[in-house]
């Protein structure tokens, strides 16, 4: 895991209901320009339009518009 024990996890809320995906997800929080870092796992619920995003070993910023 690196400097951190235990993994990294946000809640991402209000996703749109049209497309989204666990790949778009991921590619989302893994892309550089967005501050991202490897995910390790992505739990969508499209029900609640949330997901449960955990890093491998989280050491950027992530920026959200």
């Amino acid at each position: 895991m690196g400097f951190n024990e235990e993994p990294t996890r946000i809640k991402v809320s209000s996703l749109p209901t049209t497309s989204v995906n666990v790949e778009y997800i991921t590619d989302f929080f893994e892309n550089i320009k967005n501050g991202g870092g490897d995910v390790a796992n992505v739990s969508y619920n499209q029900r609640n339009n949330t997901a449960i995003v955990t890093f491998e070993d989280f050491a950027g910023k992530i920026v959200l518009f």
